[in-house]
């Protein structure tokens, strides 16, 4: 298989530069999960992604307002957990939004359309 790149960043500098390593409406696929700047890596994913292509949030529900009843979640009450999560969520306004949730976390997928 030669169209899979996985990246393993350890140290902030390459986790949030992940992005940069590949050219804007590339990619069709991009998981963002990690400990730290996840906001960031959100943003950057926007950029990258072809129409078709798919943004993963893991663990959407404490970043992003929903009506999920799963621990920590944010509500639209009070909002994205940042600016640079409301930044995200403008620039993925248009796109689809399927929200899944197990009750424990929620894993959001969000479709580019256009």
């Amino acid at each position: 298989m030669n169209n899979t790149h996985y990246l393993l960043a350890t140290d902030r500098e390459s986790y949030i530069g992940a992005a940069d390593n590949f050219q804007d409406d590339s990619l069709d696929f991009v998981l963002v999960d990690g400990r730290h700047h996840r906001n960031t890596c959100a943003v950057k994913a926007v950029s990258k992604v072809k129409t078709g292509g798919v943004i993963v949030l893991d663990n959407a529900n404490r970043f992003l307002p929903s009506n999920s009843h799963s621990p920590n979640s944010r509500t639209y009450e009070t909002g994205p957990a940042s600016d640079e999560w409301q930044h995200f969520l403008d620039l993925v306004k248009d796109w689809r939004r399927i929200w899944t949730s197990n009750g424990v976390s929620d894993t959001a997928f969000f479709i580019k359309v256009s």
